[in-house]
């Protein structure tokens, strides 16, 4: 078997074990939600301070929900619409897009909120399909293999980035919500690198409308 067969069927296995263990784990978090039941409640209890805008768990579910649909639901056009008006387009949208949803979320508004994660939701069909095409798309219009450019390594350099990228920010978020005391700082940080990153596409991507 090749590695893509071998790590499959691990999976397979771990899935299979993680579901047997199901029963188990279930009444084990029963007994613990019980005991939890049973300790006095205060004001400095953890779970006060988990939603700074005070919003039910029911209402937060709804909120990612909303966000899982708008994701699917946009995905249908956002392909579309990237072939028609340009690849080049849609990102910029996209970093518009996502930085008003940033910035609702900080509203204590639910219908800001919910509007903000219907963006979130396009914004994210937007970074998972058109950024991609975008880029293979530019590759082969300005024939870049002929100056000694590899698509496949620019995809795994783009891979490694994107991981760094990700543990960077987690760690700068974590540092500006103990600087501020709010955490609402990593959205409005967010909002504002979105917006440098769009003046940086404005200035220096391709502005043809093919791409």
């Amino acid at each position: 078997m090749d590695y893509y067969q071998t790590s499959f069927y691990a999976l397979v296995v771990l899935c299979l074990g993680l579901l047997a263990s199901q029963p188990t784990r279930r009444k084990e978090l029963e007994q613990k939600a019980e005991v939890q039941k049973k300790l006095p409640r205060n004001d400095k209890h953890p779970e006060r301070f988990w939603d700074e805008h005070g919003l039910s768990a029911g209402l937060v579910s709804s909120l990612f929900t909303t966000g899982f649909m708008s994701s699917a639901l946009s995905g249908y056009f956002v392909g579309a619409l990237s072939d028609r008006h340009g690849r080049r387009l849609l990102c910029l949208i996209y970093c518009l897009l996502y930085a008003l949803s940033c910035i609702f979320t900080i509203i204590p508004s639910v219908p800001l909120l919910f509007l903000g994660r219907v963006l979130g939701g396009i914004s994210t069909s937007i970074l998972f399909s058109v950024f991609d095409s975008w880029m293979v798309t530019n590759f082969r219009e300005r024939k870049l293999v002929k100056f000694g450019c590899d698509l496949s390594r620019t995809y795994a350099t783009t891979s490694t980035v994107n991981s760094l990228a990700a543990i960077l920010g987690g760690v700068a978020s974590e540092v500006s919500v103990r600087v501020t005391g709010t955490k609402k700082a990593p959205f409005m940080l967010s909002a504002v690198l979105l917006w440098s990153a769009l003046q940086v596409m404005w200035s220096h991507w391709v502005s043809k409308r093919t791409i």
